[in-house]
């Protein structure tokens, strides 16, 4: 499991998960499914995102492909 937490000064906690690895775009370059889960320590605040990065060529920067 391929996990990043983050904690903030105000009680934010952001959950960063490596769902999944494949060729979504049909590129030819390996592209990242990740889980972003964004909550708050004392509350009832919480939101879900999935976002596939990419990189448009090898060893290029990454770029955002796709949000839901």
């Amino acid at each position: 499991d391929m996990r990043a937490i983050y904690y903030d000064s105000t009680g934010g906690i952001q959950r960063l998960t490596l769902m999944a690895k494949g060729d979504y775009n049909g590129d030819g370059i390996e592209d990242r499914l990740l889980f972003m889960e964004n909550s708050v320590e004392e509350g009832s605040y919480s939101t879900e995102y999935f976002y596939i990065i990419t990189r448009t060529v090898a060893g290029g920067p990454i770029s955002l492909l796709k949000e839901v």
